[in-house]
């Protein structure tokens, strides 16, 4: 049996959307470890000490039980972003490299390069089926409402920036309630928690950007979802996002966000007719960049 092992299991965040689409399109199970019980700790000691079985561990935390059966070099390792310790990761994810089957990263830029045979990188591909609005000045953020991702930030900013638009805030974290609390009563931001694909997929139909001012991203799931819906894109300037302003001269948000009104009066400046021009060519070349090959490089890997 394959299974794939993370840390949470909440409905929002690059890993967690991951593993159910590999149990969707691979009918792979996955097993969280946070708020585990003992019992089902236990359990999972035994799948891994089981030499049959076979584990894709996700992000670092849940990686460190690959080292538990470093002597079959037979599992994979699945690394989504650089992480807050980039340098640690990078250490460790090279040391596992040499007694792992891959190392999987889900973008290129996630390290300068790739350090041996042991990496490959099999990039992340939407699941999401819906179309942006662009009568609309309205903007998606989907995803962890946590200070990693820079939500407050991003609230901060939607609040005080003078324009229209409402900023549709969709997931789950420890900032959900303190920033509903802080910001109740706002017309500019609706909060909506932790949606369904199909529920996002409605939302989407309001909105024409998608926003998000997160500093730490491999190649991020849901800025891949939202342009293939053909959402305008409002990013920060790091690595894996740099070739939006290559490809489609698209302003990028400043790492230290210091120009981000600046950029969100550029994108609101954009007429109807130009962010139509620019929203379908974004999805017509995102639908044509990876479709179907997230699934076969898997199958591939799996099977080799």
């Amino acid at each position: 049996m394959i299974y794939n092992i993370l840390w949470s299991d909440k409905s929002f965040g690059g890993a967690e959307i991951y593993v159910r689409k590999m149990k969707t399109q691979l009918g792979i199970e996955f097993i969280a470890l946070k708020n585990s019980t003992f019992k089902e700790k236990l359990s999972l000691l035994k799948l891994l000490l089981d030499r049959k079985n076979q584990f894709i561990f996700h992000d670092s935390r849940a990686s460190l039980l690959s080292l538990t059966r470093f002597y079959l070099f037979k599992d994979v390792c699945v690394l989504h972003g650089p992480g807050k310790h980039a340098k640690l990761n990078e250490f460790l994810f090279r040391f596992m490299a040499c007694y792992l089957k891959k190392v999987v990263l889900v973008s290129g830029s996630i390290f300068n390069r790739l350090f041996s045979s042991g990496f490959i990188v099999i990039e992340n591909e939407s699941s999401l089926i819906s179309q942006a609005n662009y009568h609309s000045q309205d903007a998606i953020y989907f995803g962890r409402l946590e200070q990693s991702k820079n939500v407050d930030a991003l609230c901060d900013f939607w609040s005080r920036f003078d324009g229209k638009g409402v900023l549709h805030l969709v997931g789950d974290g420890r900032l959900l309630n303190v920033l509903k609390s802080q910001y109740e009563g706002s017309d500019k931001i609706i909060f909506y928690g932790a949606k369904t694909h199909i529920e996002i997929e409605k939302i989407i139909l309001k909105c024409s950007f998608y926003i998000s001012l997160s500093a730490r991203e491999g190649k991020s799931l849901a800025l891949q979802e939202a342009m293939s819906c053909g959402l305008l894109p409002i990013v920060t300037d790091i690595p894996s996002q740099h070739y939006l302003q290559a490809k489609y001269d698209l302003k990028l948000v400043d790492h230290d966000l210091v120009n981000t009104l600046v950029t969100l009066a550029h994108f609101k400046n954009y007429t109807e007719s130009q962010r139509a021009t620019l929203g379908h060519k974004i999805k017509a070349n995102n639908s044509q960049a990876a479709e179907g090959a997230w699934k076969h490089n898997w199958l591939a890997l799996l099977d080799s």
